[in-house]
């Protein structure tokens, strides 16, 4: 709990929803998402946080957005992707990608009618057909 507001992966999600692409170092210059990037348990970024914080310390919008190109936010921009579909990314990059390429979130949903478990599209955890979110990664059937 950080202000009163738990910080998880959703959290991360609804955050991002406030930016529009082209809005990177705005939504990134903010340290409680850095502190939450860093060291989230889904997909920890603390080796690769050099550039990004060089470029919120010295506001360099051309620094952030190569770092939203890069492979390792990519990922964390197709989860939060897949994780709302109505959720506009920060970064041209991925809004490109996602506009040629497959997404995460275009997988098939598996059932879970009667007891079946379902598989997480996200992480292929095998989860209780009780949950609407996945007990591992935390992210929506």
């Amino acid at each position: 709990m950080v202000d009163g507001h738990i910080q998880d992966f959703n959290a991360l999600s609804n955050y991002c929803q406030q930016f529009r692409p082209g809005h990177f170092l705005e939504a990134v210059s903010d340290f409680h998402f850095l502190l939450y990037i860093s060291a989230m348990d889904m997909l920890p970024m603390k080796e690769y946080m050099s550039p990004i914080l060089e470029a919120v310390r010295t506001k360099n919008s051309d620094l952030a957005e190569n770092w939203s190109r890069s492979e390792h936010w990519a990922t964390v921009e197709q989860l939060i992707t897949a994780s709302s579909s109505s959720l506009p990314t920060l970064s041209r990059h991925v809004a490109l990608n996602n506009a040629t390429g497959p997404n995460i979130g275009d997988q098939d949903e598996a059932a879970a009618p009667n007891g079946i478990l379902w598989t997480c599209p996200h992480c292929t955890f095998l989860n209780p057909p009780e949950l609407a979110t996945c007990e591992m990664c935390s992210l929506p059937r």
